[in-house]
């Protein structure tokens, strides 16, 4: 039996727009290449793998505030 467990909508910082810069995060991830989650950037990313792998549950987070870093090409 598995267990799912769900997070709110910003349940990383406090709600609100003046807030969504202050607790942005950059993901790193490309579209199209492999993703290593505990390569993330982002801590929250990193929090919920670890917390879904120690308790064998299915942790959906929600959402959060992210960004991503200018291409530097």
């Amino acid at each position: 039996m598995s267990t799912h467990l769900f997070y709110q909508e910003c349940f990383n910082s406090p709600y609100g727009h003046t807030h969504f810069p202050v607790y942005a995060e950059s993901i790193g991830y490309t579209p199209g290449q492999p993703f290593d989650v505990m390569k993330s950037e982002s801590e929250s990313v990193q929090m919920l793998s670890s917390a879904a792998k120690e308790t064998g549950t299915w942790l959906i987070g929600g959402s959060f505030e992210n960004w991503r870093k200018p291409n530097r090409n």
